[in-house]
């Protein structure tokens, strides 16, 4: 079973509003414990829900930090700020090379300020 600090709801799919962490500390946190987001669920694509299509809320996933600090073990995305955004090509992706690909996570991990949901 995986375990992490960072995940979202799995039954999520609608509007998940950004999330903000400051002064974060982090001790002895590799990138298995780190985050994981899954991909939109198959069986959303429904007429009742969203239509012809999944919902797509997980993928405006978005964690913003700053002034993290890290002890022992580190995951490999170790800075003082960041933003972490889905593994989707039309959201991380869009940002190469600020985001660095964590396919394990199913994430980009970003290092610009400026990534918002619109």
């Amino acid at each position: 079973m995986r375990n992490v600090i960072f995940e979202r709801n799995p039954a999520g799919s609608d509007k998940i509003p950004p999330h903000f962490f400051e002064n974060c500390k982090f001790e002895d946190v590799t990138d298995d414990g780190f985050a994981f987001l899954d991909k939109p669920d198959p069986a959303w694509a429904n007429i009742k829900d969203c239509g012809n299509f999944p919902c797509t809320a997980p993928n405006n996933v978005i964690f913003t930090f700053t002034n993290t600090k890290y002890y022992g073990a580190t995951p490999s995305v170790a800075s003082s700020a960041f933003t972490v955004v889905p593994d989707d090509e039309t959201v991380g992706g869009a940002y190469t090379p600020a985001c660095q690909h964590k396919p394990g996570m199913q994430v980009y991990i970003c290092q610009v300020r400026n990534i918002g949901l619109l």
